[in-house]
């Protein structure tokens, strides 16, 4: 079995290659959403926009922003990985390897939605050039939905690839003891993923019918810094690997080093700039009649 990056064979070199060519269209697509999105903030390079129109397109923004971090912080996360099950052959469609193969397609297909389903069109603006043409009904339920749907299949995947295709060394034999094994597997490479998912259906169930610009952009926001803590929490499992010392020996990216203070200081951060977001938007109405 293969132990870092470097050993990958041809194909596995093949599959990494398909994955970065989906990557690719989905940049270039959110490329073009964020090239129209300046057109429309500049007039064109005009800059003829009046304030109060740039303020309705902040949502839009808030938008374009999550995708654009989403699909970065992934990229580099993907190529940095080091599990097993991420250089693996795949030796026929009746594999684990496959299945991992076809999530990270779904993974791809999840971010170019996320970034598709930002609420605008630029086609209609090119008939009158208002803003109010290019912006069709804000929500933030589909970004949340989405994100949803990308940290349970971050959840997923991390079993398949750093649980079920890396097996602890020295090997087991028993099947039972195999399955018995996945337990503290999910608890230790899937758990901060799991939490990320129920803290957006959390976020989820917070937003009131009608969703305003402020409560939108809110939102937005704190995605963005879910994502941002889910990435900063993965440090923690240094500490779960501690508690269940035998998934140290899976082949995976090492966790060998325990969060800074620095790192608990941002994780902190990150948490109550969260729980702060969740209170902004329940109180947003009370906001509006401040700021009204």
């Amino acid at each position: 079995m293969a132990t870092s990056a470097s050993q990958n064979s041809p194909q596995s070199e093949l599959q990494k290659a398909f994955i970065i060519m989906i990557f690719a269209f989905v940049v270039s697509f959110l490329a073009q959403e964020i090239a129209e999105f300046l057109i429309v903030l500049t007039d064109n390079w005009q800059f003829k926009s009046s304030h109060e129109s740039w303020i309705n397109l902040i949502p839009i923004a808030s938008h374009m922003t999550l995708a654009l971090l989403m699909i970065s912080i992934s990229w580099i996360s993907w190529s940095k990985s080091k599990a097993a099950g991420n250089i693996q052959d795949i030796e026929n469609i009746f594999t684990i390897k496959f299945i991992s193969f076809i999530l990270e397609i779904l993974l791809v297909t999840l971010y170019y939605s996320l970034a598709k389903s930002v609420e605008v069109d630029f086609a209609n603006y090119g008939k009158d050039k208002t803003i109010s043409s290019y912006i069709t009904k804000l929500s933030a339920r589909p970004e949340i939905l989405q994100m949803m749907l990308i940290f349970s299949m971050f959840a997923l995947w991390d079993f398949i690839a750093d649980v079920v295709l890396s097996p602890r060394n020295p090997p087991i034999t028993k099947k039972l003891k195999i399955y018995q094994s996945y337990i503290p597997g999910i608890v230790v490479y899937c758990l901060i993923s799991i939490l990320c998912g129920l803290a957006t259906i959390l976020l989820y169930l917070s937003l009131p019918e009608t969703e305003s610009a402020l409560v939108v952009t809110v939102a937005d926001f704190a995605l963005i810094v879910l994502l941002f803590l889910f990435m900063k929490a993965k440090k923690l499992e240094y500490y779960l690997c501690k508690w269940f010392p035998s998934e140290a020996s899976r082949v995976n990216t090492n966790r060998n080093t325990p969060p800074t203070v620095s790192n608990w200081c941002v994780l902190v951060c990150f948490f109550s700039l969260f729980l702060f977001s969740i209170l902004i938007i329940k109180l947003e109405p009370c906001i509006q009649k401040l700021l009204g």
